[in-house]
């Protein structure tokens, strides 16, 4: 994660979060997943087909 001078993680966190919404509610979906699910393709996959349907 990059924070901007002064930035704390915790701020960091709430922001994305807060740009996360602005873009649901705009009516795009939104997958995440980590390294952990990259090891497991059906869980991206799954993840995927969840917020793009």
């Amino acid at each position: 994660m990059h924070l901007r001078p002064g930035q704390t993680t915790e701020q960091a966190v709430i922001e994305e979060k807060l740009r996360e919404d602005r873009i649901r509610t705009a009516g795009y979906g939104v997958a995440r997943w980590g390294w952990r699910e990259l090891s497991t393709p059906e869980e991206v996959v799954r993840r995927l087909r969840c917020a793009f349907g």
